[in-house]
This record gives structure tokens, sequence and C-alpha cells, in this order.
């Protein structure tokens, strides 16, 4: 794979030296540290960053979880039952990807440690939850009574008869049931749901901590506490950033990103409430007058002005890059290039038996590598005009411009 990687970024005279991360799921072949593929990776760039796929990590803290409590399956199933839920109506995804869309980085970590701040916050707050669960239920019974149906939602744990080992003379017993069957949940279900959950987040999101903890000065919401920036900070920027810049100093970062946080409340403010985003880079026609296929493909989105990418856009659209802050453009760059998820690769596996099914079964590796291609980028495949792709076909032989063109 390393070798296919390799001779492909060749092909398209990309310098492999330069990447500067990859994100891959778990699997031996893709991390292992002596043939893995981010190991050879490495091997031809030692600054590269990989990133554990943060939707494969959350797969694998759920199955961390059910393995050792059989009642967390409900719990997640019943979790998967909302997102199909989400997943069956346009206006729910719009509104989900109006909300999750542009998360960097930055953003996804920050999302999982206040994760951690909050599971470790209730991890031994058992009652409360249990009377909230306990009037949620309550509430839905009277719902469910003002609509005369015969559903009912537990309100409380059943009683269950407990079983005791007989006592013989002279013997110490210490496996001591409990006697109520809510304390018996809270220890054998609730404690160990969420001390896994918080101890495989911790374990499996902490490899690149120091990174992270520079990265997260860079972002708005910090720059009101710029004043008490650490001496050592940016010391790992400054170091992923000398192959781009060798000049660079972690001093010149942290005097440019003070000065760039004081001036950002004047600068965010002349940022447009929206901004345009092409899907295709198309080119305008020769009058310089959008096509009505340009028109199609531009996507309207609201600029929240405090985030990664609105610092990135106010450097571009001041050219304060070329001279003022050249070294805290480069660490903006860096940090939105870096990927925090590889699922849509796995998607075009998924793809891949939709593609090759049982009608297809006998079609050549090219022909199928074709089909992908062209099902992965529908928008590049909608663009094409039949016109074109007709006399493409024709010059291929005489025969098939007699039968196409005439």
């Amino acid at each position: 794979m390393h070798e296919l990687v390799s001779n492909e970024l060749k092909k398209l005279s990309i310098d492999i030296t330069k990447c500067i991360g990859n994100s891959t799921d778990g699997a031996a072949n893709m991390q292992g540290q002596y043939k893995g593929f981010t190991k050879w990776l490495t091997d031809d760039s030692p600054k590269q960053i990989h990133v554990w796929c943060y939707a494969h990590v959350l797969n694998l803290v759920v199955s961390d979880v059910t393995q050792k409590t059989n009642e967390s399956i409900s719990l997640f199933n019943c979790l998967n039952k909302v997102a199909g839920f989400v997943r069956e109506s346009y206006l729910r995804m719009n509104f989900w990807r109006d909300t999750t869309e542009g998360i960097d980085l930055l953003q996804s970590y920050k999302m999982v440690e206040n994760t951690i701040i909050t599971l470790k916050d209730v991890s031994r707050k058992f009652i409360d939850v249990y009377e909230k669960a306990k009037h949620f239920s309550s509430a839905m019974n009277v719902i469910f009574e003002n609509e005369d149906t015969s559903f009912r939602v537990e309100d409380d744990f059943k009683e269950i008869r407990i079983r005791r080992n007989p006592k013989f003379h002279d013997e110490i017993i210490n496996d001591t049931p409990y006697d109520c069957s809510k304390k018996k949940y809270e220890i054998n279900v609730y404690n160990i749901t969420l001390d896994t959950v918080i101890e495989s987040l911790e374990n499996r999101f902490s490899k690149h901590k120091e990174m992270y903890v520079d990265f997260e000065w860079l972002h708005p919401t910090n720059f009101k506490l710029i004043s008490n920036l650490p001496e050592n900070s940016m010391n790992k920027i400054a170091e992923l950033l000398t192959d781009f810049s060798p000049n660079i100093d972690k001093q010149i970062l942290q005097d440019q990103l003070i000065d760039f946080a004081g001036k950002w409340d004047s600068l965010s403010k002349t940022l447009l409430d929206e901004y345009n985003c092409m899907t295709l880079d198309l080119e305008k026609d020769e009058e310089d007058e959008e096509s009505e296929l340009v028109k199609e493909h531009r996507v309207h989105k609201k600029t929240c002005k405090d985030c990664i990418f609105c610092c990135y856009q106010i450097l571009c659209k001041y050219n304060l890059y070329a001279t003022a802050y050249s070294e805290l453009f480069l660490a903006y760059k860096f940090l939105l290039t870096l990927s925090i998820t590889q699922v849509q690769c796995e998607r075009t596996f998924s793809k891949l038996k939709y593609i090759l099914n049982r009608l297809r079964s006998n079609l050549s590796q090219e022909r199928v590598e074709e089909f992908i291609i062209m099902s992965c980028e529908k928008d590049i495949l909608y663009s094409l005009q039949n016109a074109d792709i007709i006399e493409y076909v024709a010059q291929s032989s005489d025969l098939m411009k007699k039968l196409l063109i005439g």
C-alpha cells in the first residue's frame, strides 16, 4: 500500500516528505510499529502525525464497554435507533449537517475532553441520574395515559428475591449480595460503564496531548487568556513546522499569536456573514459571468467569526500571511490540514458491495475502479455534459464515430 501511495504521489508531483499527517483505523497493517503503513510513511516523512480515526476510536470505546456490561448493549442500541430516526428525515439531517459541519481536529479533541470532564462529574452521581430518569418515566406514563394506550414505562427497579448461600459454623462468607436492586444496578452497571468509558477515552485520545495543548491557543475562544500564555507553549508546533519554514522560532510564533489575538475583536468584524464555497473547481466562461453549472455547485455557508477557519480567512483576506503573520499562518494551515477521520475512505468499501454485486461479478479490476470513482465523485460525474461524453467516445474508433455522430 505504501508503494502504491508513493507512486501515485510521484505521478502527481507531490513530495511525500512534506506529508504532515495521516488518519487510519487501528488495523495492524495500518498502525503496526514494524511493518505498518504508518511506520513506512514515517520513514519517508519522520515528522508526519498519525491520527487514529476518531470515528473508529469511538467505535472501539463502545466495544470496550459492551464487553464489561450486557446492559450497556441496550443503551447503545437505543442511541443507534436515535441516529436512525435522525437519518430518516431530510430536515433533521440538514440540521445535523449544519451543526457538525466544519469541525476540525482541535474542535474534535475539545469535544472529547469536555465529554470526559462531564462523565467524570456524573460518574458518582447515580442518585441524581436516577431521580431524573424516574421523573422522565412518570411524565411519559402520564402522556401515554392521556393517549389511552396500554404502553407503560418502568419507573423503578424490580425487587428480586435474593438468594443467600447457607452459612456453616465458623465459616466466613465474603460474597454478601446486595439487598437492593437499585444499589446492585449502581455498582454493577452504572459505575462500571462510566469508569470503562472514561478510561477508554483517556487511553485512546491522549497520544498527541502536547500538540493539542499548543493548538488550543490558536482558537479564538482562548484569545482572552493569551496574556497567560506559558513560556513553553508553541514548542511542539514550532518543531512540526521546521520542514516548511526552517528559520521558524518559538518566540516569534508566540509574539505573532499575542499580537493577532489583541487585534482579533476588530478584525473579526470585517468578516462577511456568509462566504461562498465551491464543491467543484469550476471556471467561469469567457464573458466572465457565472454559468448555470457554477451557480448549481455554489454553496453558501455562515461565518461564525469564532473558529479556526475564521482566523485563517482573516489572514488570507488581508494578505497578512506575507510578512506580519507568516509563521502564524503556517500554524493555522497545518491545523486545518490535519484529518480527524477516514470515514470517507470506509464509505468507499461500502459502495463496493453495491457495485460488485451478483450481476457484475465478472467485472475486471480496471472497470471496477472506474465505477467506484464515478460512485464516489458524483459531483464531477453530474457536471459532465452528455454531448461531451458522446463526442469523446466517438473519437475512440471510426465505427463509433459513424454510429454516434454520423
